[in-house]
Order: C-alpha cells, then structure tokens, then sequence
C-alpha cells in the first residue's frame, strides 16, 4: 500500500490521511521519502533527495553534506536510533 501526502501545511498529513482510510492496525516496515532542501547547496544541481528507510534501523542515506542533514532530522523524529554509549554489560558481553 503506497500513501502519498503533501506535508507542506500538515506535517501530520499522513497521519491525518491514515484515520480517514481507517486502515487495519499492521506494521510499516519500509518508507520511502523525498525532502526538498529550501536552500540549495552552492555547486548543486537539485535540491530534492529521496531516500529509504526500513526495519530495524536501515537507511540508504551517505555520510555527508546533506544526507548528514537528514539523518539528524531523522533521529531528533526518533526515526533513527542514535548512537548509545557501551555500558560496562555490553562490555562484559
């Protein structure tokens, strides 16, 4: 099932969309997303990037420039897991 939105006035849009259809409970396990950059960065040609996420904690974005964006957009959303100090259990593990 593919539900598609424009959040650009509801950032909820898709959730809004969901109690409308009232969707059986069921679990996502892959999204894809395009986010368009209001401010392009100088020598680029786009300012869209469209990326996937998946189940457990997968995501095809790189490690730089505006991918590093996204990926802190994604853990302060709870997206993303971040990065945990070890403990002395995992340590001993």
């Amino acid at each position: 099932m593919t539900l598609e939105v424009d959040p650009k006035h509801n950032p909820k849009a898709v959730y809004d969309l969901m109690g409308k259809l009232k969707l059986p409970p069921f679990n996502v396990t892959q999204a894809e997303m395009i986010v368009t950059f209001r401010t392009p960065i100088p020598g680029s040609r786009t300012k869209d990037r469209k990326f996937k996420i998946s189940y457990p904690n997968w995501c095809n974005l790189r490690h730089h420039e505006r991918d590093e964006l996204l990926r802190k957009m994604l853990t302060r959303s709870g997206i993303e897991e971040t990065k945990t100090d070890t403990t002395e259990a995992d340590s001993a593990a």
